[in-house]
Order: structure tokens, then sequence, then C-alpha cells
């Protein structure tokens, strides 16, 4: 409702519990929602929106994008979820985050993560960077945390609007969300900073709508001074909020290694760098030649440093890299050249031992390689083992695949839900159970991929990886199935001697139950 949107500094959108009757519908939240249809749509570029989320059970704030009218009929054959709040995981509910891509075949990619962070606790920045046909790639804060390619799916190549709506689950997401209850706060505030938009130069990204007004200036990265609405544009296609501002790309973090390198005995030395002191908390990889040897965080002051383990004698190599909504930032090259450290004990040589590969990996069994669970609640046991060799650790089975509208739920009660789950071996021991939440009238197949992995020796060793497909019927009706067989029967019979009525009945399992008494009527063979 408009009465729940307000402007101030910001942008809020306030849920309340109070009721309303709409439609002919009773609803028990109101709440509100922003749209850019028709005024600003994109096709490409950098977008990042500042918010903080509310927070309660069934809060459920999402930034996301819809084809928009400039698109043309394409209809919502997509929708980017740049952020969902209030789904459930491995963490607290606050410091979960969900980020999908669905296509138009109901297949959805991505992913909900732990970020770590209560995201109702103040503003955080979500973004993502959308190269139309290639690719998008997710950011929370500056940080790379998913990306879904051509290589998955189809990536949208369409004008698309933006929408921001703090909306409220009820007991349908109850699978995979905190719902609405007793302990949900009365009023629930999403709050929304700034929306800004970056489309580098040349790129062939566009912008249009009834609220983008073309700049005075003309100049590439320039936008002009009579914008209306939204933050920026390029080429003075100008959608400042009042005076013109430069659209600047963001820039790729500077990273430098800062160790010296040189000859060494010592395998596992300490690497250290620096990284823009804006990108702290970023994550650097450390690479020797194109293997990655480490990963480590950056400090407030920009210094990063991690101890590794080079790949072998000789020359090792080292590069670091940081990536940041600009880009990857590579770092200077430093060798390390790795030689025999001097000992006056001759070397035992051992001879290598061989090992069979049937007894390292572990044994994935699956039961029945073809399931069908019934939609809005059905269940069905995985009948999912798993073996591994006594001498591995760390054992585990990865599920990819997982449409959304399916849970994984194990022995101790634990539900899990996203695209690619990771499980322990304790919780597939436990016994898995599939729920589906389908409400559909279709009959849509997953197939889900599933691969054990555990560690032997230091190494990692993977199953070969097996299918499990998985078909979701819609709910039945009870009254439809009663129709089905009156009809039946009543076919049996001879449709009462009039066999010139039998398509008129093709449909009568569909009609009204004032209809079951005419099928009940006496008839003759």
């Amino acid at each position: 409702m408009p009465s729940q949107v307000s402007v101030n500094n910001g942008l809020t959108l306030t849920a309340v519990q109070q009721s309303i009757t709409a439609a002919g519908s009773t609803y028990a939240v109101t709440t509100g929602a922003v749209s850019s249809y028709g005024k600003f749509e994109f096709d490409g570029g950098y977008l990042q929106i500042s918010m903080k989320a509310p927070s309660g059970d069934g809060a459920w704030p999402a930034l996301w994008l819809l084809p928009g009218s400039g698109a043309g009929n394409s209809g919502d054959n997509f929708e980017i979820d740049m952020q969902e709040g209030g789904e459930t995981g491995s963490g607290p509910t606050n410091d979960m985050m969900s980020y999908n891509l669905h296509n138009s075949s109901g297949d959805s990619f991505g992913n909900t993560v732990n970020t770590g962070t209560d995201l109702t606790a103040g503003y955080n920045t979500y973004g993502i960077d959308w190269v139309p046909g290639k690719s998008i790639t997710y950011y929370l804060n500056g940080k790379v945390i998913g990306e879904i390619t051509s290589a998955q799916t189809t990536i949208p190549d369409e004008p698309m609007e933006v929408i921001m709506s703090n909306e409220v689950a009820n007991s349908n997401a109850s699978s995979w969300h905190t719902t609405l209850d007793s302990s949900t706060p009365q009023s629930m505030a999403m709050q929304i900073a700034d929306v800004q938009l970056y489309q580098a130069p040349g790129s062939g990204d566009t912008v249009l709508g009834a609220n983008v007004t073309a700049g005075s200036t003309g100049t590439t990265g320039t936008t002009g001074t009579t914008g209306t609405t939204g933050t920026t544009g390029t080429t003075g296609s100008g959608t400042g909020t009042g005076t013109g501002t430069t659209t600047t790309t963001p820039a790729a973090p500077t990273v430098a290694i800062t160790s010296a390198g040189g000859t060494v005995t010592n395998a596992d030395p300490l690497i250290s760098g620096t990284v823009d002191v804006a990108d702290a908390g970023s994550t650097v990889k450390i690479l020797d030649g194109k293997t990655q040897i480490g990963t480590a965080v950056v400090a407030a002051n920009g210094a990063w440093s991690d101890e590794v383990t080079l790949t072998g004698q000789g020359a090792n190599v080292i590069t670091a890299t940081d990536t940041n909504a600009g880009g990857t930032g590579v770092s200077n090259a430093v060798t390390y050249t790795l030689t025999s450290a001097t000992t006056t004990t001759p070397p035992v040589t051992t001879p290598p031992v061989t090992t069979s590969s049937t007894t390292t990996s572990p044994t994935l069994t699956i039961a029945d390689s073809a399931l069908t669970v019934t939609g809005g609640g059905g269940k069905v046991g995985l009948g999912v083992s798993m073996t591994s060799p006594t001498s591995a650790t760390d054992e585990t089975l990865t599920i990819t695949g997982l449409p959304r509208y399916e849970t994984i739920t194990d022995g101790h009660g634990d539900r899990f839900h996203g695209s690619s789950i990771t499980l322990t071996e304790a919780q597939v021991d436990s016994g898995l159970t599939l729920t589906s939440n389908y409400r559909g009238h279709q009959h849509p197949v997953a197939t889900l991929t599933l691969t054990a992995s555990d560690t032997v020796g230091g190494a990692t060793v993977k199953s070969a990886s097996q299918s499990i497909v998985v078909t979701d019927p819609p709910p039945v009706s009870s009254s439809t199935t009663a129709k089905l067989a009156l009809l039946n029967q009543f076919a049996a019979g001879g449709f009462d001697n009039d066999w010139k009525g039998a398509p008129s009945m093709a449909n009568i399992a569909a009609q009204s139950a004032s209809q079951d008494a005419f099928l009940t009527l006496p008839h003759h063979g």
C-alpha cells in the first residue's frame, strides 16, 4: 500500500500487522514495495543498493529485477534476485542471505549463504555486476559471494526494472523461511539509503525509461544537470538526483606482495602484502603459478599475510589477486626458489605405496534413482548411504540441483535447501528425507547430482557422481479423484444409451460438486 512507503533522507518500506481486505481476500499484513517499471530500466552494468534489513520472524526483504516495459512482450522470463533475507540455513537467520537467477523453465541458480554479519544491525551494500548474456556476479559489501555464468544457464539480455519490497512470509514458506508468528514485531522497517548504477563506456549497456533524461554535456561518463531519478548513467544519459554527477566505474583493487622472495629451504614461507584500504575485509588469493596455495583477509590498514606451502622444488612464482566490484587486481610476481635443507643424515628412501582408488574413494549407494513426491508437503526417503575407508577424514556428501520448492531433512531434524548443499557422513547416516512444497499444476522434474568425498592422507578423493531424478506432481484433489471415478462408472454404463453425449462428458470431473448427483443417476447398459 502507498501508505507504507515513505521518502525522507532515504526510502523506508514498513510492514505493519494490520488486517486489510482487497480483491475478496483478507491479509494479515500491510506493507510497502517500490518498482521502477517504465520509469527506470537498464540492461547491464554494476547496480548496488545500500539497505538496512528488517528483523523478526517472517521478515522477507527483497531486492530484485524483472523484465521491464523495454523488454517488449517477453514476459517475466527471468528474475534476478540480488538479495533475499529471512531464509533459514547454516547460521543465525539475520546473517543469512540468498541470491538467485530464475529462468523461464522454472530452474533456479544461486545459493543461500551465511554472511557472518547481522544484516539487520546496520546498512550493508548489495551489488550485482551484470554482463548481459554472459554472467552475473553477486557482491556483499564489495566482496564476491557468488557468480552465475552462461555455462550454467542463459543470462538475461533485456532491459529490467528494479523492485524493492518488504515482504512477510506466511506458513506456505515454512520449509525454508521464517514465518509470521506471535513473536513477530508489530512493525518492521526496511530502510534504503541509496541506489547506484554504474555502466562502463563502450560496454553497450543501456538505460531507459520515462524518468531518464539526456544529459546536457554529452561527455563520456558525465551525467547531465536535469536528471530526475536514479543515480548515474553513461554518455550523457543523465539519471542523477538533481545536478549531474560523474559516472566512475569502480576501480579494481591495487594488490602488492611485499615479501622479498629468494632462495629458501622452508617449503612453508610467510607471504605478506598490501591492498587498498578501501578493500579492507576482502579476501586475497595467493597463487603459485596457476595453483591457489593460500588466502588472506585484508586488515583495516590494508595489510595481509598467510603462511603457504610451495608446490615443489625449484622456482615458485608467487602472485596474489583480490576482487571487488571494479574487477580483479593482480599483484607483482615474487619468486621463491625452494632447495633441500642441508642435513648430515642420509635421506631414507621409502618405496612408494600404491593404493587402489577403489579402496581410497568413498562408496556412494543410491537405493532408487527415480523418485516421485507429491507437492504441497509430500515426503519421500532419499535412500542414500555412503561408506568411507577407515583412514579417511572429513567425509561429506554434496547434492546439487535441488530446486527451490524442495528441501532435505536429516534424521536430526536439520533442514537444508539451495542449489548446492554439503552434508556430513553423520547427517547422511541419520537418514535423509526430501520434502516437496510444489503448489503448481505441472509435473516438474529435477535431477539431483550426488558426489561423496573424503580426505585420505591429506588428499581429497571423490566418488563417481550419481543422479536421482525427482518428479513433483501437484497436490492431489480428492474431489476431482472422486468425480473421475464416477465418470468412469457412468461411461461403463454406456452414457445412458446416448453415446453421442460422450464428448460433452470429457470435462465433467472438473465441474462443480452439484454434478455428482447427475453422475450417480441410474442409467442403462
